[in-house]
């Protein structure tokens, strides 16, 4: 069983997760370096269209809230 580390990407970890390839401990470290990967690139803005979700997301709550007031 190869142990996660560094090297693997996003996709390897996760695949390996979900294949049952990481036991115990090392799937324990699997998750936590995914969750920090992602915490990282939240931090930096690295999701593309991000701003755009959450304006979609920011509008579609008004527009709803507008419509409920009304009824």
């Amino acid at each position: 069983m190869p142990k996660p580390s560094d090297n693997l990407s996003d996709e390897q970890l996760h695949q390996g997760m979900v294949a049952g390839e990481f036991q115990g401990r090392d799937a324990l470290i699997a998750e936590e370096m995914l969750r920090r990967r992602h915490e990282e690139r939240a931090q930096r803005g690295r999701y593309r269209f991000g701003w755009l979700g959450a304006i979609t997301a920011a509008l579609w709550l008004g527009t709803k809230l507008r419509l409920r007031r009304r009824s």
